[in-house]
This record gives C-alpha cells, sequence and structure tokens, in this order.
C-alpha cells in the first residue's frame, strides 16, 4: 500500500512547494497570503473560482499543475507584473477555489474556466504559460479558441504527445491510486517522499517555510475526512479526463507560436516527450539537464531567461483592444 500511496502523493506533490519560501513566513497553506489582492469569480453557476491578477500591459495567464495552485507562480508573478498584466488562478477544485458535492471535474471544465476568466477581465487574446496539468489546459483553450491564445508557453505539459505503452501503464496505476489510496494514513515521511517524483532535488527544499507549510497544509486536508473526500474525488475525476484526452492529435494545427520547456529529469512526463511536442507544433525548445517536473520553480532564473525573449516583442504592450 505504501507505493499506492506515493503514487497519489506524487500529483499533490507538484504543489508542495508553490511560492516563495524566502519571503512567506511558515503558517499553514489555507493562512498563506497572496501576494496580490485575491478576487473571485463565479463558474458554471457552482463553481467559486479565485485568482490574483497584477501589472498593466499584455496579459499573461498562468496555469498551474494538478495538485497546485496559484501560489505555484509567485516567483515568476513579480518578474513579469513590471512589464505585463499577469494573472493566476486556482483551476477548480484546486487550491481556494471551491469543491461543490458533485462537479464534473475534467480538464475540459478548467479550459472553459479559462475562457471565462479571459471573459470576466475583457481581455481578447492572452499569452497562456501552463505547466504540467496547466499546459494542457492552456493547449484545449488554443485547439478551441484559437483567436483567444496570443502565445503558448508549455512546461513539462501533459496533452502534446500520445503516451507511450509504460507510461499509459503508470498513469492508469497513478489514477488507481489516486481513487483508493487511504490518505488519511498518510505520514509525514511518506507526503514528503512523494515530492520525489515531482523535484530532482527536494531535499534542497527542506527547511524552506512555505515547503513546510504545504507540508502540514497537505497532512491537515488529508485529516479531515469531508474535505479529504472532496479533495480525492476532484484528484481522481481530473486525472481520468486527463488520461481520456485526446489533445494530441489537434496540436499541430495550433498556430500560435509556442515556447516548450521541461526539466531533464522528468519523472512525472518525460523529456522524450518534449522534443516530440515541439517538432510537432515547430516550437521553440529548451531543457534544463538538472531539473524535475516544475522548472519555474525549481531554476527559475533559468525558466525567466528562457521566457523573457521569446515574450520581449509583447512587453509594455497594452491590453488587448
Amino acid at each position: 500500500m505504501p507505493r499506492v500511496l506515493l503514487l497519489s502523493l506524487s500529483i499533490l506533490a507538484a504543489g508542495c512547494c508553490s511560492g516563495r519560501w524566502d519571503t512567506i513566513p511558515e503558517r499553514s497553506r489555507e493562512d498563506f497570503p497572496s501576494i496580490y489582492p485575491e478576487k473571485r469569480l463565479l463558474f458554471d453557476d457552482a463553481m467559486e473560482i479565485r485568482y490574483v491578477e497584477a501589472g498593466q500591459g499584455f496579459p499573461i495567464v498562468f496555469i498551474h499543475g494538478i495538485g497546485a495552485d496559484s501560489h505555484q507562480w509567485n516567483l515568476n508573478l513579480p518578474w513579469y507584473a513590471g512589464a505585463f498584466r499577469v494573472i493566476a488562478a486556482d483551476m477548480p477544485g484546486h487550491g481556494k477555489s471551491s469543491r461543490p458535492d458533485g462537479y464534473p471535474y475534467s480538464v475540459d471544465r478548467s479550459a472553459e474556466a479559462v475562457v471565462a476568466l479571459l471573459d470576466h477581465e475583457k481581455i481578447d487574446r492572452a499569452v497562456l504559460v501552463g505547466n504540467s496539468m496547466g499546459g494542457l489546459i492552456a493547449l484545449l483553450v488554443a485547439i478551441r479558441h484559437p483567436e483567444r491564445v496570443e502565445r503558448l508557453v508549455l512546461v513539462d505539459a501533459a496533452g502534446g504527445a500520445e503516451l507511450g505503452f509504460l507510461d499509459q501503464r503508470l498513469a492508469g496505476s497513478a489514477l488507481f491510486a489516486s481513487k483508493v489510496a487511504p490518505l488519511g494514513l498518510a505520514s509525514e515521511c511518506l507526503v514528503r517522499e512523494g515530492t520525489s517524483y515531482v523535484f530532482e532535488d527536494p531535499e534542497s527544499l527542506e527547511g524552506n517555510p512555505i515547503y513546510e507549510g504545504y507540508i502540514r497544509k497537505t497532512l491537515l486536508l488529508f485529516s479531515d475526512p469531508g474535505e479529504r473526500d472532496r479533495y480525492q474525488a476532484m484528484l481522481s475525476a481530473t486525472l481520468e479526463s486527463i488520461l481520456d484526452c485526446e489533445s494530441y492529435k489537434q496540436v499541430g494545427a495550433i498556430g500560435a507560436p509556442t515556447l516548450v520547456l521541461w526539466g531533464e529529469d522528468d519523472f512525472i512526463i518525460d523529456v522524450d516527450y518534449a522534443d516530440e511536442i515541439a517538432k510537432t507544433m515547430h516550437a521553440k525548445l529548451a531543457v534544463h539537464p538538472e531539473c524535475g517536473h516544475v522548472p519555474s520553480l525549481e531554476v527559475p532564473d533559468w525558466f525567466h531567461a528562457q521566457v523573457d525573449p521569446f515574450l520581449a516583442d509583447l512587453a509594455h504592450r497594452g491590453p488587448t483592444p
């Protein structure tokens, strides 16, 4: 059973270190202050989407991975807020967005939530930056609403290429684990070990207040039966929709200029998929040799060095008409 737990915990682990550990004091996840004022959007008449916004200029929307939330981008939002209008939202069921009983969680609904957010903020076109599941959500928006997407930055993204047989088996095991793992029995040791599936060097993050706060919040969430069950239902439904999605069949038709970034040591989505995505989409590709699944957090300086020239001509440009 520990292996089953680890598979589920690895899904959660992408969110365990989201944020800026050198400036945010130690506390539980629920108490983390947003670095910008929080805003809310009612979506699907039942889902309250929480998001933050800052800066002026051409819009960039940052989309986090499964199990994470908008805090994932806390190292990146201030970097771009000086020249762009930056927005980061908690996808349905994640972070401080609501988790209503019976909600039909899927990456399809999350993609429509992004479009609803653009509508709500009166944004016609935006740059979409997505990590992991967030990359798949960005792809779905670009496929279904190409007129809304100026450029794409795909960071260790799901959905851009068909999984090979062994990866399909691993993903199927993760889905099974997300449904049946007894998360209420998870120990701190197991939660920490789950991060080793996500980050190339999780030990380097130990002791950082933001990391330790997320570890405690995860354990608190698992200790609340009602909250734990709602969260686990969201994770399994979302993961199942990721595995069922066939976006890879349509990515070649996306016309938006695309930058693909990857960590060479990514255990969740192998770096081999980066080459396939870049070739199919005629995209620029950059790979960091000592990084896992979340380059924007693990190696933020490298991440910025790749993204900055890709968006340089949009910097300080006014909002879309």
